[in-house]
């Protein structure tokens, strides 16, 4: 009886093997299929979906560091001067 199970498991795990290899190029098929449609509905979808015009360029503003340098050399000028010319009102 033991010889019986065991050729009945090798013919069902070679039948198994013989199932999942025609099924694989099924699965394979399938898959392709899949992305096939995936791109080409994004492809359909891409004229649509078109990006906005970008906005006009803006000039970028003052750099800030120039006018921390700027406004530190005033307030040291207007120190100097307060201080040769005296602070009388």
């Amino acid at each position: 009886m033991g010889g019986s199970v065991a050729a009945f498991t090798a013919d069902s795990q070679r039948i198994d093997r013989e199932e999942r290899m025609t099924d694989k190029p099924k699965r394979i098929a399938a898959a392709l299929a899949a992305v096939t449609r995936y791109l080409e509905e994004e492809m359909a979808a891409a004229p649509a979906a078109a990006p906005a015009p970008a906005p006009p360029w803006i000039p970028p503003g003052p750099a800030l560091w120039a006018l921390n340098g700027r406004q530190t050399q005033m307030q040291l000028r207007n120190l100097m001067q307060l201080r040769a010319f005296g602070r009388t009102g």
